[in-house]
């Protein structure tokens, strides 16, 4: 719900928001971030996650 007579944040404009994702997205195709797809079930994103932290610490 919108505040009335407010202006939006940096966050809440779409324009920057697709710059940062960009910028993110570049980070992981140089391998210095993992994407997650989080669009999946929350047991399947949190697999995931756990093996790529597991990965990146040398845990098996």
């Amino acid at each position: 719900m919108r505040v009335s007579g407010r202006t939006l944040t940096v966050f809440e404009n779409r324009s920057y928001l697709k710059r940062v994702r960009n910028l993110y997205i570049g980070f992981a195709k140089e391998g210095e971030m993992r994407l997650v797809d989080t669009g999946r079930p929350v047991d399947e994103v949190e697999a995931e996650v756990e093996r790529l932290v597991k990965e990146l610490i040398g845990v098996e």
